[in-house]
């Protein structure tokens, strides 16, 4: 079964799915920093009342976003929980309109039941995680530096 999410290397070899996201991330952010627009100060999030909107709103760079915080989400899920989760909410709505709080809330039920088989809990729930890489401006931009004495995690918009 192919993974969600998967990158090659320059030298083709198969990248796990937590470098596979670290480096569509960083390709993601470099690609959009250099054309970044109004689309980089605005939310996932966006009401449009007409068609014409739609276009105005939407661009490169605004589904560039939201594919990769989907890609960031199945990755901290997990593949089976990501698909078990998506599968659910796709049959529910099949028929109907739906908003972001239903996926989320779809993908965190399997997540808690895996949780439990884990013994690693999630610490918040999908929504509340989510709602912080959509309703707000930009990209955040996490800096990791490894040292073996000391780690360090920075975080900047």
């Amino acid at each position: 079964m192919p993974q969600v999410v998967e990158v090659r290397s320059p030298r083709g070899e198969l990248l796990s799915n937590l470098d596979a996201v670290v480096v569509k991330y960083q390709q993601q952010i470099q690609s959009d920093l250099v054309f970044c627009r109004v689309t980089c100060y605005i939310t996932q999030l966006i009401s449009a009342s007409f068609k014409s909107e739609i276009h105005e709103i939407f661009d490169r760079i605004s589904y560039g976003k939201g594919a990769t915080i989907i890609q960031m989400l199945a990755a901290f899920l997990g593949e089976k929980t990501f698909r078990q989760g998506l599968t659910n909410y796709l049959k529910s709505r099949q028929y109907g309109n739906a908003v972001q709080d239903e996926l989320w809330d779809a993908l965190t039920k399997p997540r808690t039941k895996q949780a439990k088989v884990d013994k690693v809990p999630l610490p918040t729930d999908v929504k509340q995680i989510m709602d912080t890489w959509t309703l707000k401006m930009g990209f955040p931009v996490v800096t990791v530096t490894r040292e073996y004495e000391k780690n360090s995690v920075s975080s900047a918009r």
